[in-house]
């Protein structure tokens, strides 16, 4: 039985497939943000603790609590207008010793937590360097004080190196003999104010303490601030100054022969105007 032409004949009649529907392409889903808002009052309390085991033999430890308040805190609006208020509050705790510090400041509208615009000013009570001892020890500092203030503004998610100053203030220093007699003068005044400035981003900040501590106890300059002690000491007690500059200027022959040192500058306050 030859079917060849049969199934010629139905395979014509077959209606032609339809050709496969293209595929629909969906919209794109709307990216997904969150409404305008604006916080009246917020409060946040953290913790945080730091233990290094590099430093010595024993743990550093550190501890450092936190609480930060916020008012009129918007997502929207100028990101240049500081229009909120920020008050930060802290306990720097150091093994049996601890300082508190307030700052006080004003926040732009947290638009981009990266391009974040605030100005912050405060204060940090007086704590004891020998709480830091594994940091202050490769200098060569082996006791004294320290407080100071601070006044940070950041534009954008970045530090204004010229105004974002810590002005910290030592008291009493004291140093291991081997850097003592780096010094110039042999001697170190007694209160010694270093300006730290603050730079870098708010997520990479940058602080170089160690390098401005290193040159300025070691530098030619320190001998203007032991001058200006020696002779206070000497006024105060009724004693003469001369012994005891003589003395101080011996001492500083290390110094740079190009230095010149200005005693109208170096002695302002002294005697008075």
């Amino acid at each position: 039985l030859n079917i060849a032409p049969l199934l010629s004949q139905l395979a014509q009649a077959e209606p032609a497939a339809a050709p496969p529907a293209a595929a629909t392409s969906m919209p794109p889903a709307a990216s997904k943000t969150l409404p305008d808002i604006i916080i009246k009052m917020l409060e946040i309390k953290t913790l945080f603790r730091y233990i290094d085991h590099q430093l010595l033999a024993e743990p550093f430890r550190l501890a450092l609590e936190l609480r930060v308040q916020m008012k009129d805190i918007a997502n929207y609006g100028n990101e240049e207008v500081l229009s909120g208020s920020l008050n930060v509050q802290g306990i720097l705790r150091i093994a049996e010793q601890q300082c508190a510090f307030d700052l006080q400041g004003r926040i732009a509208p947290i638009i981009d937590p990266q391009r974040l615009s605030c100005e912050l000013s405060g204060s940090m009570q007086e704590i004891d360097l020998q709480a830091f001892e594994p940091l202050i020890g490769q200098y060569g500092i082996t006791g004294g004080t320290v407080h100071g203030t601070a006044a940070i503004l950041c534009h954008q998610g970045r530090f204004d190196p010229d105004k974002s100053l810590l002005r910290l203030t030592f008291n009493q220093i004291q140093v291991s003999a081997e850097k003592q007699a780096q010094i110039p003068g042999g001697r170190l005044p007694k209160s010694l104010q270093l300006v730290v400035p603050l730079k870098g981003t708010r997520n990479h900040p940058e602080i170089d303490l160690g390098g401005l501590i290193q040159q300025t106890l070691f530098s030619p300059d320190m001998f203007e601030a032991v001058l200006k002690d020696v002779l206070h000491d000497q006024i105060k007690s009724g004693g003469a100054a001369e012994p005891l500059v003589g003395e101080v200027l011996k001492k500083t022959s290390t110094s740079s022969p190009d230095k010149v040192l200005d005693l109208n500058k170096a002695l302002q306050g002294v005697f008075g105007k």
